[in-house]
């Protein structure tokens, strides 16, 4: 299994898409350098089946975050900013 992440690393860096390995807990890292680049302006789409992500980004972006989930076939929510799916969930 390492030599396949490591083959995809290379390709996807090769092709200019960042790539973050991690040795533990994966979600974290992907929360953490999601809110990093949309803190600076990125506008940021997170792809993910797993709501636990989801979540945590939910938890910890601020207002006006330019952030999107996307989580298809398992949330199926369209890819929408973070600040309007908590206003949908509280009215």
């Amino acid at each position: 299994m390492d030599r396949l992440i490591t083959l995809f690393s290379h390709h996807s860096e090769t092709a200019g898409i960042e790539v973050c390995n991690s040795e533990g807990d994966s979600d974290t890292l992907i929360v953490k350098r999601t809110l990093e680049l949309a803190s600076v302006g990125n506008n940021v789409t997170v792809v993910a089946s797993d709501t636990d992500i989801a979540v945590m980004l939910l938890a910890r972006a601020t207002d006006g975050t330019e952030l999107r989930v996307l989580s298809p076939g398992v949330l199926d929510w369209p890819a929408r900013q973070c600040v309007d799916i908590l206003e949908e969930e509280v009215a």
